[in-house]
């Protein structure tokens, strides 16, 4: 099994995505100051950063009103709802500014 960041003692930055291909769920996790993202267990993250996978799970529920379409633009529409069980999740990118600020703190970020 591979070192995760919990190994590594570094902090969560933020929880990418989620997969269930080895039968579990599991997240893709962005770890502080590393370049490097880890699949791990969501029963490991529930134990070791619970609010952060609440966070995520929030940020990608979506509620319908009766009578109101689930996506309220084109944009936000997925091309593909079907329902395959490896799911990958972007994070949303439309801020211009935040995403120059990643790339420049990418450039000086250490690997590990």
């Amino acid at each position: 099994m591979a070192v995760t960041g919990y190994e590594r003692n570094l902090p969560l930055e933020r929880i990418l995505g989620a997969s269930r291909v080895t039968g579990q769920i599991e997240l893709l996790v962005k770890w502080q100051g590393c370049d490097k993202l880890d699949l791990v267990p969501a029963k490991q993250l529930n134990q070791n950063n619970p609010q952060e996978v609440i966070e995520f799970y929030e940020r990608r529920i979506i509620f319908e009103s009766k009578g109101e379409k689930p996506y309220a633009s084109k944009q936000e529409e997925p091309s593909n709802l079907s329902t395959q069980q490896n799911v990958q999740v972007k994070p949303n990118l439309t801020k211009t500014k935040q995403t120059q600020q990643k790339k420049e703190s990418t450039r000086k970020r250490k690997r590990c």
